[in-house]
Order: structure tokens, then C-alpha cells, then sequence
């Protein structure tokens, strides 16, 4: 089974500069992705964030994700992108802060909970979001069509710090599945900051 040999970060978009304060460090000092759980490793957090970049805030409560196309991400290899792309929903302002769930669910009926990518501490920030505004989260992926490609049906993501988990067809095909991996080819990155390779 083919190894993930060419773990490089690279920085995305960035939508709010300021790191957040406090965030549960789940990763390990060189960055690399850690196990997360079908709702993203999520933690039962306060309604509101304290954000530097807009002071107390809800956190945002009623979030609808919607799928991008899939991409190339450029100079990963085989690797492909997906982005998620997440809107406020309500009428009030709110904070969006971490990482999605993310879970890939096959056609043999087995499941994959995707691992964070990055730093918790450096790469997570504080995604302010106006009714309707709207904020990114990437998923990359490592397709396969070997004897090895896992066929995956769905794809079910969760908004971080919420347990509305919103279910999708996979538009990625088969992909080659790396759960007992340290380092997967396929993980799940942070609304908000960093594209996981790319342009």
C-alpha cells in the first residue's frame, strides 16, 4: 500500500489573521495530522468565542456547508482537494473557529474519520462571519484506482463546534484508504486559513 512520503503544509488563503487564544492542542510539534472523530473531534465549548479580531462572539450555531469542485492540489502528487465551503446561516453575526468533522463512508458500508491537518495552535483562527457570509474549509484526498482504491459513497461533514452533521455523494471517486496511517494522504484542514497545498 502506497505511503504518504511527501507530507509538505502549505499556507491558503488567509481570511483572519489572528491565532486563536487557548485552542485544544490535539496535533504534535512537527504538524503532522492527528485522529479526530466522526463530529471532528469536537468539544463541548461556551456559546460565545472571545476573538481578538471581534471581541466576544457567538459562535456560529446553524452552519450550511456546501461541496466545491474537486482540484489538483499543486505539487502533492496524486493529491486532490476539495473545498467546503461554510455559511452562517443565521440572522446574527457569529465566530467560526477549527476544524469540520469529516467522514468518508464506503460502499462496503465501512467508515473513515479523517485526521486534522496542521497546527492547532498556528494554523486555526477566528473566522468572524456576517448572516450569509461564508468561509472554506479543505479536504484533500489521495485518489487510487489500483487493487487498493477504497470506493467511497458519501461524505458526511459536521461545522466545527456544532453536531449538525450534513451528509453528501462523494464527488472524489475511489481513493486509497490510509486510516491506520500516521501520516494519511487523505485529512481534513481548518475553516478559514489554510488550503492544504494548492493554488
Amino acid at each position: 500500500m502506497r505511503g504518504n512520503t511527501g507530507w509538505v503544509r502549505r499556507g491558503g488563503a488567509v481570511v483572519a489573521a489572528v491565532a486563536v487564544v487557548g485552542a485544544v492542542a490535539a496535533c504534535g510539534a512537527d504538524g503532522a495530522p492527528t485522529k479526530g472523530d466522526g463530529n471532528g473531534g469536537q468539544v463541548k465549548t461556551p456559546d460565545t468565542f472571545t476573538s481578538n479580531v471581534a471581541g466576544a462572539m457567538a459562535k456560529c450555531a446553524k452552519v450550511k456547508v456546501a461541496l466545491g469542485e474537486p482540484k489538483r492540489a499543486e505539487g502533492d502528487g496524486d493529491r486532490m482537494k476539495l473545498p467546503l465551503t461554510m455559511t452562517n446561516s443565521s440572522r446574527e453575526a457569529c465566530l467560526l473557529r477549527g476544524y469540520p468533522g469529516a467522514r468518508l463512508q464506503g460502499q462496503d458500508s465501512q467508515a473513515w474519520d479523517l485526521v486534522r491537518a496542521g497546527d492547532e495552535v498556528k494554523d486555526v483562527k477566528d473566522v468572524p462571519l456576517e448572516p450569509d457570509g461564508t468561509t472554506t474549509a479543505y479536504l484533500t484526498y489521495l485518489p487510487e484506482k489500483g487493487d487498493n482504491r477504497w470506493d467511497v459513497v458519501t461524505l458526511v461533514v459536521t461545522p466545527p463546534n456544532t453536531d449538525d452533521s450534513q451528509t453528501f455523494k462523494w464527488p472524489g471517486g475511489s481513493v486509497l484508504r490510509q486510516d491506520a496511517s500516521t501520516h494519511p494522504g487523505t485529512y481534513i484542514g481548518p475553516v478559514g486559513t489554510w488550503d492544504s497545498g494548492g493554488a
